[in-house]
């Protein structure tokens, strides 16, 4: 999932360079056994890791702006480690778009 937002401040608004994308890399869980065992893990997995390095290179999108998050599928049971990770990604979100609305 891409999010895009696009930099307000005196730039060519039709420049994609000066849009802000934000990323989400999901199923974190199926990419890594180590994460699996632990969601605890997602940020200090080299595995993953690596992903984000190579969502970096391949779509220039700033490290600081790549999440992890696990998809809750077909299980509806509530868990904090799969919650904490959904729930500071937003948070990051919901602050850039605030302050993104602020610069405008």
């Amino acid at each position: 999932m891409l999010a895009c937002f696009r930099h307000p401040r005196g730039m060519d608004t039709n420049d994609v360079r000066f849009w802000v994308i934000k990323a989400i890399l999901t199923k974190v869980d199926l990419a890594c056994p180590e994460v699996k065992q632990n969601l605890n893990n997602a940020y200090k997995s080299i595995y993953l890791k690596e992903q984000v390095d190579k969502v970096n290179v391949l779509l220039g999108i700033p490290q600081d702006c790549i999440f992890l998050v696990k998809n809750y599928g077909t299980n509806p049971n509530i868990n904090d480690d799969m919650n904490a990770l959904i729930m500071s990604a937003l948070r990051q979100m919901i602050t850039f778009g605030e302050d993104f609305l602020s610069d405008l």
